[in-house]
């Protein structure tokens, strides 16, 4: 262990030492490059400037004056040309010409080809037009200043300097000379390669010099761990009495050992308090889970398994907990009449739970020796007053169904929407509630229900807010309007109370688009048939 954590550290401070040491080495030899770069360039143009400059003095002085008039002979012509190239190779300046202004344009005066241009057969003749000569040129005649710039033809790119003049009978006419850029770039290239090449040589000086501060910055720390590792600390809370002695003893040093040794015993404590409190949590989370789950299975317990037993009727019903338990139930109890009731406690989980449960059951009881759901809700709604607290209340609706008649009474504790569909007309229209939730008002009497004669495939859905208040990504409500229109297609298709249910719980889902629900859905479906 020793060896391998001084290793380890050693490796990670040269490593980190010689990146930095690489980076500033880098970055200065990058600033220097390019203050050596910039006075290479100048020095390049200055031999540039000075190539040109002596264009006038290897030319007789009106030689531009006699070649715009055309009395410059070919032999003085070839004597010039050979004049100008000694002084280029003298100056390592390959192409040197000048340029004069005539009434058709610019022209080369005199220029001497490049060794690339005389391997091309390339030459130029006294007084050669060009129609489309360099910019720095035109901007040269028309500024009278020496300009630089670089320009690429058919044998290369080249830097160049021009130089305007004027000769002594006033004829203006401006010196050139290039050079090679190729020659320019080799030297960035050469010059760059050695900078890369310092700086590395530089990164692994100090690198090496890195290894060796690291190996004697990791000694103490490396004696340090094989201290600890010679206690046997595999784990701390496990100790076996020598081991947790020989910590105890250790603890009682004033050096890096000690003071390592009191941290693990801290450290120790702490755990042994973190783990015992995590075991306490864990034994809690898995005894509220398991009654939970008993809670949730007693509530599925409490909802119908089958359908009701009528012979003019369909019914089904379908809930779903947003939690493991819920606020939302259904049942149907009695017999000629049957009631279908739906109801929906505020909130949801365990406190909702239980409050459905005690609903469920009063209204079961209470029910079957009622006329009408009017005089249930009423007597309901004062047993449920006396147990909810504040905030808490319940919305319900019932359905009382005449099976030989095809009657419906209808009685809403706030609850909604209630949707009737005609198979006839194809009309759906909303039953509006016949009071408020249960538990908002103790002393509130529900007086009148609302009677539906129901013919062959009418149908009467019943839904929680779950249902029409279900959102998608964009924050859009399912809505009343949804489903009535859902409801409208399959009174069309004459659908049975199944397959409308299945339907809604289908085009929920499609609606929320795999965004979770925030609330318990509810839905029953009654048909006549």
């Amino acid at each position: 262990m020793l060896r391998s954590m001084r290793r380890s550290v050693t490796f990670r401070i040269s490593r980190l030492v010689a990146a930095v040491a690489f980076a500033a080495a880098l970055a200065v030899a990058v600033v220097a490059f390019g203050m050596e770069r910039r006075a290479h360039i100048d020095g390049q143009d200055n031999r540039l400037r000075a190539a040109a400059a002596a264009l006038p003095l290897l030319l007789p002085s009106d030689f531009h004056d006699r070649a715009l008039r055309g009395e410059v002979t070919a032999s003085e012509h070839a004597a010039l040309l050979n004049s100008i190239e000694e002084h280029s190779e003298r100056a390592d300046v390959p192409l040197l010409y000048t340029y004069v202004l005539t009434d058709d344009g610019a022209a080369i005066a005199i220029c001497i080809p490049t060794p690339q241009m005389r391997a091309a057969g390339e030459s130029f003749a006294l007084m050669t037009p060009d129609p489309t000569p360099p910019g720095a040129v035109v901007k040269a005649f028309e500024s009278g200043e020496v300009q630089f710039s670089q320009y690429r033809s058919q044998y290369g790119a080249f830097r160049s300097c021009f130089m305007p003049l004027t000769t002594v009978d006033g004829t203006r006419y401006v010196a050139g000379a290039d050079i090679l850029v190729e020659s320019l770039r080799a030297w960035v290239i050469k010059r760059l390669l050695v900078t890369l090449a310092a700086a590395l040589l530089v990164s692994l000086v100090v690198g090496a010099l890195g290894a060796r501060v690291g190996r004697r910055i990791a000694q103490p720390f490396a004696l340090l761990a094989a201290d600890v590792d010679r206690l046997n600390l595999a784990d701390t809370l496990t100790l076996d009495e020598s081991a947790l002695a020989q910590l105890q003893r250790l603890s009682a040093s004033d050096d890096e050992s000690g003071r390592l040794a009191n941290a693990l015993l801290r450290m120790r404590e702490r755990l042994a308090g973190q783990v015992e409190a995590l075991r306490e949590a864990t034994a809690e989370r898995e005894r509220v889970e398991s009654e939970l789950n008993v809670a949730r299975s007693i509530q599925q317990a409490l909802l119908p398994s089958s359908p009701p037993q009528l012979e003019h009727f369909e019914v089904q019903g379908w809930s779903r907990e947003m939690e493991l338990v819920g606020g939302d139930f259904y049942f149907w109890t009695g017999h000629d009449p049957t009631t279908v009731i739906i109801a929906d406690v505020t909130g949801h989980g365990l406190g909702s739970a239980f409050i459905a449960a005690t609903c469920r059951a009063r209204a079961e009881a209470i029910i079957d020796g009622e006329p009408g759901p009017a005089a249930a809700l009423t007597r309901l709604n004062t047993l449920m007053s006396r147990d909810l607290v504040e905030g808490r209340f319940v919305t319900l609706a019932a359905a009382m169904l005449d099976d030989r008649t095809g009657a419906a009474s209808i009685g809403s504790a706030g609850h909604g929407p209630i949707l009737h569909g005609s198979r006839q007309s194809g009309v759906v229209t909303e039953i509006e509630s016949t009071g408020l939730p249960l538990g908002v008002l103790p002393e509130q009497v529900f007086d009148d229900d609302c009677s539906v004669m129901m013919s062959v495939g009418d149908v009467i859905v019943l839904v929680s807010d779950g249902v029409t208040e279900r959102v998608n990504d964009s924050g859009d409500m399912y809505g009343t309007a949804r489903l009535t229109g859902l409801l409208g297609e399959l009174l069309a298709a004459d659908a049975t109370a199944e397959s409308i249910l299945d339907r809604i719980k289908e085009d929920v889902e499609a609606f929320a688009d795999g965004r979770a629900a925030t609330d318990d859905t509810t839905a029953v479906v009654i048909r006549r048939c």
